[in-house]
């Protein structure tokens, strides 16, 4: 098995001394690196205890719950805004082909066929009767 294992990294140029992964890593960073798109690892001088210290602050900023319950929020409330927005600009829309038909603007299926409203009777009914 040793000879067929032998014969295929001769044929195919496999250097089993050659780490594939490390090889594939430094092709990347150096496409990155050339597009613009990475720059040095600002990391790569650094001690063993300095990237300690760094990972150890991370962790603690991580520990802080009003932050963090702040950043969650804040991400909810832009999300729930966005999209409350979009919800207003389809209805809206809706709205206006339906008016555009001659419908009523609520149920945008029935006729418009009260004088002066761009509700329908029956719309009208529902409300009053709220």
């Amino acid at each position: 098995m040793n000879d067929i294992s032998s014969l295929l990294n001769n044929m195919y140029g496999n250097d089993q001394t050659v780490s594939m992964e490390k090889t594939a890593e430094d092709a990347l960073l150096a496409e990155l690196r050339g597009s613009g798109q990475a720059a040095h690892n600002p990391y790569a001088e650094m001690s063993t205890e300095d990237l300690i210290k760094i990972a150890q602050d991370l962790k603690d900023s991580e520990s802080r719950p009003g932050e963090q319950d702040l950043l969650e929020k804040t991400a909810a409330e832009m999300l729930g805004g966005q999209v409350m927005a979009h919800a207003m600009h389809h209805e809206m829309g809706l709205i206006k082909t339906a008016m555009l038909n001659g419908l009523c603007r609520v149920c945008k299926t029935s006729p418009m066929d009260t004088q002066g409203s761009s509700i329908c009777s029956d719309c009208m009914s529902t409300v009053d009767g709220e």
